[in-house]
């Protein structure tokens, strides 16, 4: 099956054209740094606006989103302060796994982001903020008003500990790399950790195999379609995969999920042009390849602590 359920499809479309209607409103009115901070509110937002919360756990989990993605601002290109923050951002994954599993898994995303991208320390900060605010509300409103929020599934405190742990350390040591030796759209790697990393061992060599299989035919078919298809048809292909990438990912299909978002962003971010479309593609398999390494560590520290859990009791009869 190459396209999504219906049931995803449609919400799908729904949601990427409200998001690029909101982007262009951001755009329009607050420049780049607001179009930047939509969009990484409407990412950042999407796993926990698809979980039914009080609105106490998702409002402070907005407030952690906003916090970080300003630290990251202030230690743009600072590789040391990056690290601690995306650190400190992977251990945020305790209470918010305890709330529900994976809804925090895009903190460090914001992180590296914005300490990689910008907006740059000196540009004004309120756009930014604002369009991060409005992106992360876009999404919890256009999800709930699909009817497309699920029951939470909370995490048990020692599952969620060590998860959290060995999600900091994974983080923190990508984000070091890739900010110190200024990697080319190095956020890439850690996007791949943030969604492949789960608390457990087994999930996490799963996720890992799917996103990195999807990763390699996205590639292929983004090439493939740079080398013979005119730029700006190949855009709006770019444009047209987004809806299929959307669609699997809120089913958590991640390996087809991954193999529209390459074309995506390979694609829509290149124009098109021949030599940025493929440099673009190798910076995606470099990044990519890189992430597996260290997702590998993670998942055989996670698969130690699995074997270390005791049993729980049978019950009494």
């Amino acid at each position: 099956m190459i396209l999504p359920p219906r049931a995803a499809l449609r919400p799908a479309g729904v949601l990427l054209g409200v998001g690029v209607v909101a982007l262009g409103a951001a755009t329009a009115t607050g420049g780049r740094g607001a179009a930047l901070g939509v969009l990484v509110g409407l990412v950042a937002g999407l796993p926990p606006a698809v979980v039914r919360l009080p609105w106490s756990h998702r409002s402070v989990l907005m407030a952690a989103t906003v916090a970080l993605a300003v630290a990251g601002v202030a230690a743009h290109q600072q590789a040391l302060p990056a690290a601690g923050l995306a650190g400190l951002a992977g251990l945020a994954q305790i209470p918010s796994s305890r709330a529900s599993a994976g809804i925090g898994s895009m903190l460090p995303v914001v992180v590296v982001v914005t300490a990689t991208v910008g907006p740059l320390p000196g540009d004004p900060g309120a756009p930014f903020v604002v369009g991060l605010v409005a992106g992360l509300l876009t999404v919890v409103a256009v999800l709930a008003a699909l009817g497309l929020q699920g029951p939470a599934q909370p995490v048990g405190m020692q599952v969620a500990r060590r998860h959290a742990v060995v999600v900091a350390v994974a983080v923190a040591a990508t984000t070091y790399g890739v900010v110190a030796a200024d990697v080319s759209h190095g956020y890439w790697a850690v996007l791949v950790l943030a969604t492949v990393v789960r608390p457990s061992g087994d999930e996490t060599t799963r996720q890992l195999r799917d996103r990195v299989s999807g990763t390699v035919l996205g590639l292929a078919a983004a090439v493939a379609v740079v080398l013979v298809v005119p730029g700006p048809a190949a855009v709006v292909l770019g444009l047209v995969s987004a809806v299929p990438m959307v669609g699997w990912a809120m089913v958590q299909d991640t390996r087809r999920a991954a193999i529209f978002a390459v074309p995506t962003v390979v694609l829509v971010a290149s124009s098109g042009l021949l030599g940025p479309s493929v440099g673009l593609a190798a910076d995606r398999l470099v990044t990519t390849a890189a992430a597996a390494v260290v997702a590998i560590a993670a998942a055989l520290a996670l698969h130690r602590g699995d074997r270390r859990r005791p049993a729980a009791p049978a019950d009494a009869s």
